[in-house]
């Protein structure tokens, strides 16, 4: 039954990869091969890190390296990102209620699982996110005020994590922990610059430049969508105890994901500290986030094994724990997967 289900999960895989190169093909035109340099690109840029990232792994150690893996550090693992899960469904909710609409406790969890896994087979950066605005259009949710939600989500939660790293390095440098010494200052510039994009978001007049630009070129397509689309952001900033509420969420949950790698590293016995992860994990979540790789892929543990090389790892050790990793995130998206079976959304 359960080999079965996961057989149906590798179709369901492989179809959302494909099909968008697939439509490609058949149906050739300049966008459309635009399209297929991009995806052939990424995947180049894909396949290059994992084949440099494979040939730092010592083969003969790596048998040894996974039978010494402590199983309850690594369920604590898993359970910490399923937490993180239901968490970020938890508060995402808070951000519906501005626009007077409301979802079911359930419904955004199931959302929340079933973008994450579509997600790991999209581009990087926005392809878990487009992936939820169709899943809750698909529950008769409006697109542009989801997406403004989802925006709001994700700008307040890369602030929780830039936050938090800056937190971190104060606390490291303090205890006397080893921290890269550009890190403080990068943080530090990073921190002030979104503070002032974030606080430059919600002027007035970003709403009223998009309506004017709307009026001096009225043949513009689907601009009324982005005019409506600003409105539904800029609503935020009439319920300011809902959104510092939501910060105070994102903060949680930055140290709940923080704390997946951290039962992770325990799990390979790893001589990283909790507050050298606080200050790493946010600036690797971040990086693996910009679409130059397929989902991240090769990015994401490139960047663990830099930081990890620098707290005094092998780089063996770093890329092995990169990838694992990588594993254990698709393990617990794994749910989303079962949701897709269940709701016929892909068609068999």
């Amino acid at each position: 039954m359960i080999y079965g289900s996961l057989l149906k999960i590798s179709r369901i895989a492989t179809l959302l990869t494909f099909s968008r190169l697939t439509a490609v093909i058949l149906a050739p035109n300049s966008r459309n091969m635009t399209n297929i340099l991009k995806f052939t690109f990424k995947t180049i840029i894909t396949l290059s890190f994992i084949g440099y990232l494979m040939s730092q792994i010592d083969l003969h150690k790596l048998p040894k390296t996974l039978s010494s893996l402590h199983l309850f550090h690594l369920v604590a693992a898993v359970a910490f990102g399923h937490l993180d899960r239901i968490l970020m469904a938890v508060k995402w909710r808070l951000l519906v209620k501005p626009h007077s609409l409301s979802i079911s406790l359930s419904d955004a969890i199931t959302t929340t699982y079933m973008g994450s896994f579509a997600g790991q087979f999209l581009p990087a950066g926005l392809g878990s996110d487009i992936a939820r605005v169709y899943l809750l259009r698909k529950i008769n949710l409006p697109g542009i005020q989801m997406a403004a939600s989802i925006l709001i989500e994700r700008v307040f939660g890369l602030y929780a994590h830039i936050v938090i790293a800056f937190v971190a390095v104060g606390i490291a440098t303090i205890g006397r922990i080893y921290i890269p010494a550009h890190l403080f200052g990068t943080i530090i510039a990073i921190l002030v610059f979104f503070s002032f994009a974030l606080a430059l978001s919600f002027m007035s007049w970003t709403e009223s430049l998009m309506q004017k630009i709307s009026e001096y070129f009225p043949k513009m397509r689907h601009f009324d969508k982005v005019v409506l689309f600003t409105r539904s952001y800029q609503l935020y900033e009439a319920h300011k105890r809902s959104l510092i509420l939501f910060f105070l969420l994102s903060i949680l949950e930055v140290v709940v994901a923080t704390l997946t790698f951290y039962w992770v590293t325990r799990a390979m016995a790893l001589n990283v500290t909790l507050i050298q992860l606080l200050v790493s994990v946010p600036i690797i979540l971040t990086l693996a986030r910009i679409p130059v790789s397929l989902n991240g892929i090769g990015v994401f543990e490139a960047m663990v094994g830099v930081f990890f090389v620098q707290f005094g790892e092998s780089i063996h050790n770093a890329v092995t724990y990169g990838f694992l990793m990588r594993a254990l995130e698709i393990f617990v998206f794994l749910p989303g997967g079962l949701l897709y079976l269940e709701a016929r959304l892909i068609p068999t």
